[in-house]
């Protein structure tokens, strides 16, 4: 996480808010919807391998992996791009106030 307070704050808005807004809104809202035309499968793996291939990481993306999974399903039983955006966001912010120095020492 980012040291000054202003940066953080910032980190927070963009990272755990916007981003997720906006790539569900790509990925599930674009890319699903383009993919569900061969069926739920193809959407799902295809919206998910391209999440997991554009956050760029270290090892096995298992939370990617998990994540692009867990949001196309919400999105596909729920009908409603709202569920994966929150379930994203709160995600995020989750694993970045875990971050936060302190919190977990």
């Amino acid at each position: 996480l980012p040291s000054e307070p202003v940066q953080r704050l910032l980190f927070f808005i963009i990272g755990g808010l916007v981003a997720p807004l906006a790539e569900e809104i790509y990925f599930r809202g674009v890319l699903y919807n383009y993919f569900r035309r061969w069926g739920v499968m193809a959407a799902l793996i295809a919206s998910t391998v391209l999440f997991v291939i554009l956050h760029s990481v270290h090892g096995f993306p298992l939370t990617q992996l998990v994540g692009g999974i867990l949001f196309a399903l919400s999105y596909e039983y729920s009908g409603n791009l709202m569920v994966p955006i929150t379930i994203h966001a709160t995600g995020n912010l989750a694993i970045f106030t875990l971050s936060l120095p302190g919190l977990c020492s």
